[in-house]
Formats: structure tokens, sequence, C-alpha cells
């Protein structure tokens, strides 16, 4: 959509101009690292989507679907990563071949690691499941937790005494920051089981407390218990207009775990939505507003 010139690549000459000026490049198209590029890309895919009938998901901007009759198909894509749902092998060798005449792809067949998530799949029990033992096990090995005791719980209540303001010596050497990171990556992508304790710990980035620091512990041990957990979903015999989606939602009174330190009157709400009874989506918060 624009002029744009370029250098030459260290160790090529191309000569000069009348006027002693380096000669450069004109580009033709696009080239990965080009600042215009991520916006070139984001331009040119929904438009072949488009045209190969399917629509933007709503609350997704990176999700496309189509409908033919009953059967569906889904695409979801992380920068040059596609991914590929549907009910119909038909269709989908339809489309790979229409987009292929667009952009050159390599098909990988079914996946196996996504966005470090390990991705399982059994047709002789139709069950999915994903989980992310790869990036805990980073996680634990960087912290130097490899060789710990495991725990049952991630975390526990803080005593009043340990309500303090943490220093180095309690702190012991932890990368608070990509510990609790890691813990809410996991949380968000397959692990419900640490959305609570990933949003409590997330206050103590930058302003540890004595009791945060022991819960980091806590859930670094936890986590090296159960490295395969997270989520599966399996196909059920019922009807596809019989899934039954469910909502439920709570929260505890004033659960802010710094009040103590910094009395704030918060509370933390939580919510997990469960479709056919397998959870889909799920988070936990500290509210904004005091109760």
């Amino acid at each position: 959509k624009e002029t744009v010139y370029v250098y030459a690549p260290p160790g090529i000459d191309i000569g000069r101009d009348a006027s002693g000026h380096p000669r450069v490049f004109q580009l033709l198209t696009s080239v990965y690292g080009l600042k215009q590029a991520p916006k070139n890309w984001s331009d040119r895919v929904p438009k072949v989507l488009s045209s190969l009938g399917f629509s933007r998901c709503e609350h997704d901007p990176c999700v496309y679907y189509a409908w033919r009759g009953e059967d569906f198909m889904f695409m979801a894509f992380h920068v040059d990563d596609f991914l590929i749902c549907t009910t119909l092998q038909s269709w989908e060798d339809e489309f790979v071949d229409a987009f292929v005449k667009e952009f050159k792809i390599k098909d990988l067949g079914e996946p196996k690691l996504l966005l470090g998530m390990n991705v399982e799949y059994s047709r002789e029990l139709r069950k999915l499941k994903l989980s992310c033992p790869l990036t805990l096990r980073k996680m634990i090995a960087n912290a130097g937790f490899d060789d710990c005791h495991t725990s049952p719980s991630p975390m526990s209540e803080p005593k009043d005494a340990d309500v303090t303001e943490a220093d180095e010596d309690d702190i012991g050497g932890l990368d608070l920051p990509s510990i609790i990171g890691s813990l809410q990556y996991a949380a968000t992508v397959c692990r419900p089981d640490l959305s609570l304790p990933s949003s409590w710990l997330g206050s103590e980035r930058h302003e540890p407390t004595v009791g945060g620091v022991l819960n980091v512990r806590k859930s670094l041990r936890y986590c090296k218990g159960s490295l395969d957990e997270g989520r599966s979903i399996k196909h059920s015999s019922g009807e596809r207009n019989s899934l039954q989606a469910s909502a439920t939602s709570d929260s505890d009174w004033g659960g802010d775990l710094r009040h103590r330190l910094r009395p704030t009157g918060k509370s933390r709400s939580g919510a997990i939505i469960r479709v056919a009874g397998f959870p889909v989506w799920w988070f936990t918060k500290l509210q904004t507003v005091v109760a």
C-alpha cells in the first residue's frame, strides 16, 4: 500500500548511485520484521477467511467460524500458526486446498504442542486434554525447586505475623514476577485450580509479603506434584443441540490477603462456565470497588 525501501543486508554490496549514496531495494511485498508487516497480515487474513465463508467471532478477533448445515468449522490463529477444528474432514481438505492458493503453508497434522500447552486427543475415548507441564517444569527448574517435596494444596491463609513486608532474606533469590507470571499463564489456559492462587499472588510481584513468599513456595511444590493436571473435555453421547451451558459464580467478603497490611475492604470474585459439564472458561479477580 506504500512505497518502502530497505538497505541491502550486511555482506551484500549492490553499489552506489551517481551521488555516492548506497543503492537500496524497493520492497514488492511485505516481509517479516517490517513495521507494517503485522498490519498487512491482520488485514490480509480476515479478507481471505471471509472470502471462504468464515465469520469473525465477536468475542475473540483471532477466531473464525463457519457452518454447513449441522457441520461446523472453527479456525483460530496466533500470528502465523493456524488451528482448525471441524466436524467434517472433507470440508477441512477443501479449506486447506483453497488456503494453499493464498498462502504458503505446511500442514503439521494434529497438534501436540500449542502455545506452551500439551494437546492430547484420544479418538478411541473421544477425549481432549490440555495441560502445560513444560511451562511448569521450566518455572520449577528456574526457581531451583526440582528436588522439592510436593504439597497437596497451592496456598494457605497466612498467619498474622507473616503479613509483613518481605526482605531479600525472605525472598531467597526467587524471581517472583516470573514465577507468578507462569502461574497466571497456566491458570488462564488450562489450570482452573491455579486461578485463585495466581490471582491472590498477583499483588506479590513487586511488593511481596512474608506470607505471600511462603505461598509462592507452596505453589511451586503444588505444581511439582501436579505437572500433568489440566482440563479434559470428553465427547457427549447426546445430540449436539442438547449440550447444556451452566455458570457458577461466588465471592468472599473482604478476602484480599493484604488487607491486614494495607486495608482495602475489597472482596474477591470467581466464576466458571461449563459446557456439557466440562469447564471452558473461568476467572478469579479482586473486585475494583468496596462491597
